[in-house]
């Protein structure tokens, strides 16, 4: 393998991370989910806000590690437009949410589940509804954006993906 391949490979999976890292664990799962979400407000009363922040960005940065690694992969040998790894990262999304993030986590107990556990029940109410759009929205730019910027400003800066 030539080693401008290894490189370029590199670069993209930078901007996947960077942005899953700054946007979906610094940003949605510390800074918002402590402000927004009670359950992540009780464990940050209850073990200290540095705990709280250790074990968020932890676990959460192993999550988007592996998922920017799959999304930059997917982009490196495809070259989707940002449209299409949007809808490809909300597919994924989806079906982790559905099957292994949330499905048995009791409501009341983790951020999400309530929407998870309310279209298993088949309970459609307000609060199934928006949490589905929110997650809709969050799996969406997970990939999307990383794609627009690198077909926004590093392929024409450096011409990463030129073959």
């Amino acid at each position: 393998m030539k080693r401008s391949t290894v490189i370029r490979f590199l670069k993209i999976y930078l901007v996947f991370w960077l942005f899953a890292v700054a946007v979906s664990v610094v940003i949605m799962e510390i800074i918002i989910g402590s402000l927004i979400v009670p359950e992540r407000q009780e464990f940050a009363s209850e073990h200290g806000m540095t705990a709280y922040t250790f074990e968020v960005f932890f676990g959460t940065t192993i999550f988007y590690t592996i998922f920017s690694f799959f999304g930059a992969l997917i982009f490196y040998f495809k070259n989707y437009n940002y449209k299409k790894m949007g809808l490809l990262s909300l597919l994924l999304g989806f079906i982790l949410e559905f099957t292994i993030l949330q499905p048995n986590i009791p409501e009341g107990e983790g951020s999400g589940a309530s929407w998870v556990q309310g279209w298993y029940s088949l309970n459609i109410s307000g609060e199934t509804i928006v949490g589905t759009l929110i997650s809709a929205i969050y799996w969406f730019m997970s990939w999307a954006i990383p794609t627009y910027i690198i077909y926004k400003f590093l392929i024409k800066q450096t011409e990463i993906l030129k073959r």
